[in-house]
């Protein structure tokens, strides 16, 4: 078989899928520059600082009534979770055109795919063998941001913590939590899956069956988790106690709003952050507003929402607060205009955000999406997906590409 052939033929061994389908990838790698990798490194490591500052912001009182949770996530937010970091494993979704970088979303409630991408880059590695392109373990950065927080974890009572990977048993990505599950006790972590719904709480400890739990890497998503509030009780008031450390903690939700990027994006909101990161926000954060009645600017112009984006179709995307894997998201370029005027008066007041529709960066006519893993506050490495939309939904919807680093130089990550 020739390198080609080889790489399929280890993908397909590797039987990796998202809710039971094959994972569909594609050979051919998306080179990052070493020059743009440290770019990369630089400022979405200051960004993230900024969500960091949102957050805490908020848990101060700021920005409150941009958000309008209900009481129990409220006060899950308000619960300390232990240690400092409040997104602490989280992907930023970008369009990237090799000269120009758009954060479009961010992702801190059960951020996934890194497993999936150690996988197809290794395998890349070993198909083509002697070329000078690297890629990072994330695999070994999620486990070693998650003991970080468990070492400054305020309750901390072993020195090696035993992990549950906490999500529900039919969740998609099942496969992946699977192999991080595999990877951490290979690396001494003693580690279970487990449902929200199966834990046994007494006061002290939380247990899966007879199984200690003094970390939770939890991946179910804050919206879900709220939906079975009865049946997750054990695992809540563990948390309140303090009886556990859940990584990343309930406070990541400020950061997966995507009312956040209207903070990010509106000028009235500079005040609290330095000019630097003034300027690097402006850069890098698409026009963003809340989807209610208001004069804003748009490009230097004063508009009126929701007029000025009902007769303006083509120019906008309007996107619900919380939502994962593009559920919600509509581009007015993809409806006639009643449809478009129809929805956007329907979601007016309603918690969506409205942004400004950007050119989605092509490879070979098809769509390409890069995302940015940060953990710890740091650069991790990244995922590559290639889809005909310009609209990210399952992993099972879009190729997933080898994102590697053209590296000559020292280690960027």
């Amino acid at each position: 078989m020739d390198n080609v052939q080889n790489f399929y033929h280890a993908w397909s061994l590797k039987g990796i899928s998202y809710g039971g389908k094959s994972l569909e990838v594609c050979h051919e790698p998306y080179l990052i520059e070493e020059k743009d990798a440290l770019s990369f490194k630089k400022d979405l490591e200051i960004l993230h600082s900024t969500v960091e500052k949102v957050t805490t912001l908020f848990i101060k009182g700021e920005f409150r009534e941009l958000y309008s949770f209900d009481s129990r996530l409220m006060d899950l937010i308000l619960a300390h979770p232990g240690y400092s970091v409040s997104c602490p494993l989280t992907r930023w979704d970008s369009f990237w055109d090799g000269e120009n970088l758009k954060l479009l979303e961010l992702n801190t409630d059960g951020t996934s795919g890194m497993a999936y991408v150690e996988a197809l880059n290794r395998i890349y590695i070993e198909s083509f063998p002697g070329e000078e392109r690297v890629y990072s373990s994330l695999r070994k950065r999620v486990l070693d941001t998650l003991l970080d927080c468990y070492h400054e974890f305020s309750k901390r009572r072993v020195e090696v913590p035993q992990i549950a990977i906490v999500d529900w048993k039919d969740v998609a990505t099942r496969p992946e939590q699977i192999d991080l599950a595999h990877y951490f006790n290979q690396m001494g972590i003693s580690t279970v899956l487990a449902d929200p719904r199966e834990l046994r709480y007494d006061g002290t400890f939380l247990w899966k069956d007879d199984f200690r739990i003094d970390l939770i890497y939890r991946r179910v998503v804050t919206r879900e988790y709220l939906e079975a509030w009865d049946k997750v009780k054990p695992m809540t008031k563990a948390y309140f106690d303090q009886n556990v450390c859940v990584v990343g903690s309930f406070r990541s939700q400020i950061g997966f709003d995507k009312r956040t990027f209207t903070i990010l994006s509106s000028p009235e909101f500079e005040i609290f952050f330095t000019p630097q990161e003034n300027q690097l926000k402006s850069f890098l954060i698409p026009w963003t507003r809340s989807l209610q009645r208001t004069k804003t600017e748009f490009h230097r112009a004063l508009i009126e929402i929701p007029q000025y984006v009902i007769d303006n179709p083509s120019l906008f995307v309007l996107k619900p607060p919380s939502l994962n894997r593009g559920r919600g998201v509509l581009m007015g370029s993809d409806i006639d205009h009643d449809q478009w005027k129809e929805e956007v008066i329907r979601r007016l007041n309603g918690g969506d955000i409205v942004q400004e529709k950007l050119q989605v960066p092509l490879r070979k006519g098809v769509g390409i999406h890069l995302g940015h893993f940060v953990f710890g506050g740091k650069l991790a490495g990244w995922m590559c997906r290639m889809g005909r939309d310009a609209v990210l939904g399952d992993f099972s919807d879009d190729y997933l590409v080898p994102c590697l680093i053209h590296q000559v130089l020292d280690p960027v990550l």
